[in-house]
């Protein structure tokens, strides 16, 4: 064999081998895809003890968020669910929901209501009626309650909706308004929700020290950023005039639900304390 036939077998030997350690991480050792964890907290719970999740997913596996199975409480407080984020200002699940987990551990957060909140509302919703979803929403488009005027002094705790009808999970952006100014905005912000035709969303805003006056009347929004389902419910009991409305952004006008022939409340509360 001559040197050059000598050289290439030597060449081709060593790429061998160096493809051989690159497919095998570099040290020898078989390469992994990466796992992630979810992982319940209690977020300031008295009692009890937040779920395990056992699994180790791997990227764009599927999640079923699991119940208060460890029977978490907090005084003064009940249990509302989980959030991705401590404040209630994430995304909101219910047990037996699902997400893609993505590249890194996901933490989910109890979410506490305060018991001695007041709740305003004008539907007749209990959980287990039947609803109407509208699904003529384009993007833009906002159902939105009145609510109160309150008698006292109080501090928005947060904000309850049935949000469903069918659709995946879509960006909603919540707005509060004092009715009398809608020049004063309380709150606004976007917040990502997974539609359910049975479940409240609850968007936790006590961390916002949100606080208002006797008398205010609260103008409470849900402005779809997509078009059709899922959307905002309505009760089938009845509606209450002049008290449930439509914000339209083709003429940038607010219109009363009754005038449009909407029949029902929308499904949207807030939680005072």
């Amino acid at each position: 064999m001559n040197h050059r036939n000598l050289f290439v077998v030597a060449c081709s030997v060593m790429f061998l081998a160096v493809a051989v350690i690159a497919s095998c991480g570099g040290d020898g050792a078989t390469s992994q895809n990466p796992e992630y964890s979810v992982i319940y907290n209690g977020n300031g719970n008295t009692g009890g003890s937040a779920p395990t999740d056992a699994t180790s997913y791997g990227q764009g596996q599927r999640v079923t968020v699991l119940g208060n199975t460890g029977k978490l409480v907090k005084t003064n407080f009940h249990f509302a669910g989980w959030n991705t984020q401590a404040n209630g200002s994430g995304t909101t699940y219910a047990q037996a929901q699902t997400f893609s987990i993505g590249m890194s551990n996901v933490t989910l957060y109890a979410i506490w209501v305060s018991n001695s909140a007041i709740t305003l509302r004008n539907d007749g919703f209990t959980g287990v009626e039947a609803v109407g979803f509208f699904n003529s929403f384009i993007a833009g488009d906002a159902a939105a309650v009145i609510l109160g005027p309150v008698s006292e002094a109080a501090t928005i705790d947060g904000i309850e909706f049935l949000f469903g009808g069918g659709g995946s999970s879509q960006n909603i952006t919540l707005s509060i308004y004092d009715d009398s100014d809608l020049g004063l905005v309380f709150h606004s912000a976007n917040y990502a929700v997974t539609p359910s035709n049975t479940t409240m969303q609850v968007i936790y805003l006590s961390n916002n020290n949100i606080n208002i006056l006797p008398g205010t009347r609260l103008r409470v929004a849900i402005y779809n950023n997509h078009s059709g389902f899922p959307s905002v419910a309505r009760d089938t009991d009845g509606i209450a005039n002049n008290k449930n409305w439509l914000y339209s952004s083709s003429s940038a006008t607010w219109q009363k639900s009754e005038s449009l022939g909407i029949a029902g409340d929308w499904i949207i509360r807030a939680n005072l304390r």
